[in-house]
């Protein structure tokens, strides 16, 4: 099976489980590109940058200046899609901290935020669908730890979810271990995160019980999948210390900028983005290309 035609399965298996069928046709099929949209962080290495304007960016697309329009992004509503490991070794203060962790970013969501919940272990169950905070609190003690690690499935799912949303959305991914038990492989969830507006934050906490280099390939394979949406992986070596991870997410989120801009051309393919603060040294987070439909390009 190739890597397009498992992720729309996957798309397909996961809509029809969570929407009804006029849902899962809008999710699966895009009109052409018009306006880009851009997630971006900007940092002095450490700290974000702030009140920065749309002069302040460069951004190419395949190597073009474009003309950038920015919005500093806490002004935006945010739509929230945890999407938590409930795999058999989060039992005990994992997932304590966990439901604890989860509570604290949904009590410093504003009125126009919404947030969902989707668990997994060696399934995927999208327990709560994006909308209300209040719906995630309700369900945070339902979760219940069993079985192995499908985090690659997850990743897919997630990403395939939050495909045809209009609104700034983050996928906050939480893992206690490496993946154990996925049908579709690592370069699959990386394909379908370097086409996706979601931005990714992987938190992940060391899985104590697998070989060194089975769990270095785990967290790079996690970074390179949360980096390619502008996101980054965080680490956790401790339950206690989920609670400041997730928080510290929230903040970046609320202190990262959308630039907008029009494309002279749409031609069908993979466009390559790069993207500069001009006037400062800064480093700068952000996803580095789009698809246009028309086209099977592999970026």
């Amino acid at each position: 099976m190739n890597a397009r035609l498992a992720r729309t399965l996957c798309a397909l298996l996961c809509w029809q489980a969570a929407s009804s069928p006029a849902e899962a046709q809008q999710a699966l099929f895009h009109s052409t590109v018009s306006v880009v949209r851009l997630d971006v962080l900007a940092t002095d290495g450490r700290r974000p940058l702030t009140g920065l304007t749309a002069a302040d960016f460069e951004v190419r697309d395949n190597g073009e200046l474009q003309t950038v329009d920015a919005l500093f992004a806490e002004h935006e509503p945010l739509d929230i899609l945890f999407t938590f490991d409930r795999s058999a070794s989060t039992r005990g203060d994992t997932i304590g901290h966990l439901r604890d962790s989860a509570r604290a970013i949904l009590a410093a969501l504003g009125d126009d935020d919404r947030a969902g919940l989707l668990v997994f272990n060696h399934t995927v169950r999208l327990t709560v669908p994006l909308g209300p905070a209040a719906a995630v609190a309700d369900a945070l003690d339902g979760i219940e730890p069993d079985g192995a690690t499908a985090l690659f499935d997850v990743a897919s799912v997630a990403l395939n979810l939050t495909a045809a949303s209009t609104r700034r959305t983050l996928i906050l991914l939480f893992t206690d271990g490496t993946d154990t038990l996925s049908w579709l492989p690592a370069g699959t969830a990386l394909d379908e995160a370097r086409t996706s507006d979601a931005v990714v934050y992987a938190v992940a906490m060391r899985d104590r019980t697998a070989a060194r280099d089975v769990v270095d390939t785990g967290e790079s394979q996690m970074r390179r999948l949360s980096e390619s949406t502008g996101g980054r992986l965080l680490r956790a070596d401790d339950p206690a210390e989920l609670r400041q991870r997730f928080l510290d997410v929230l903040g970046e989120m609320r202190a990262r900028y959308v630039l907008t801009y029009t494309p002279p051309g749409t031609a069908p393919g993979w466009h390559a983005v790069t993207v500069r603060v001009k006037s400062r040294s800064a480093r700068v987070s952000a996803r580095d290309g789009y698809v246009v439909p028309g086209a099977e390009v592999e970026p």
